[in-house]
């Protein structure tokens, strides 16, 4: 594994408190923040359908995780970030391009993020960043939702135009986090679908 380079990491007041927040990074990139808030509860009650263990993007979910895992146990995958060939996307299929980012090491959160590129069909060799994530959980991503259901939730709520890129993370919210989310580029909208409650709302 590469070592890129050490830019040292702001302590998150939160990380002192031992909780498993976020920290800031200096602007390069890993890390800027793409969503944030949440909600309160499953208002709505929404049953999610039954998740596909052979959904392409949980396949890749898995890959990344055995590929880093292998130089790095204590590494723990708790972001990705997915981009269109074309620019934009409006199926699942058109997200070609992926950025897995990882914990490196969880007896010390926000110190270092490993980073695994997926493009052309290729995992790319992992990264290691000497900075931690802005505003996420270091948690393990969930599988409980697959990309092409979360499209189909924001297509029923209402928003139809193409996609640029799509985030996955459970962001760090106040007072406690709520649940990991996929976060879709709308325009100059985000609009956040819940992993666990399929609930759909606007950032």
């Amino acid at each position: 594994m590469r070592r890129l380079r050490s830019v040292g990491c702001l302590a998150c007041v939160l990380v002192l408190l031992g909780l498993p927040a976020g920290c800031p990074t200096d602007g390069t990139g890993v890390g800027d923040g793409l969503l944030g808030g949440g909600g309160t509860g499953n208002e709505n009650d929404t049953v999610l359908p039954e998740v596909d263990p052979d959904d392409p993007l949980l396949q890749l979910l898995s890959q990344a995780e055995q590929i880093v895992e292998a130089d790095d146990p204590q590494a723990v995958l708790v972001e990705a970030r997915g981009t269109p060939a074309s620019g934009t996307a409006t199926t699942a299929g058109d997200i070609v391009t992926w950025r897995f980012l990882f914990m490196a090491d969880s007896e010390v959160p926000g110190a270092s993020t490993v980073v695994l590129d997926y493009a052309g069909g290729e995992f790319d060799e992992p990264e290691l960043l000497m900075q931690g994530l802005i505003d996420t959980m270091y948690e393990r991503l969930p599988r409980t939702m697959t990309l092409t259901t979360a499209i189909q939730f924001m297509r029923d709520a209402g928003y139809d135009d193409p996609f640029s890129q799509v985030v996955l993370r459970k962001p760090l919210t106040f007072p406690v986090p709520y649940e990991a989310y996929y976060a879709f580029t709308v325009g100059s909208r985000s609009v956040l679908v819940g992993m666990a409650t399929g609930e759909v709302s606007e950032e």
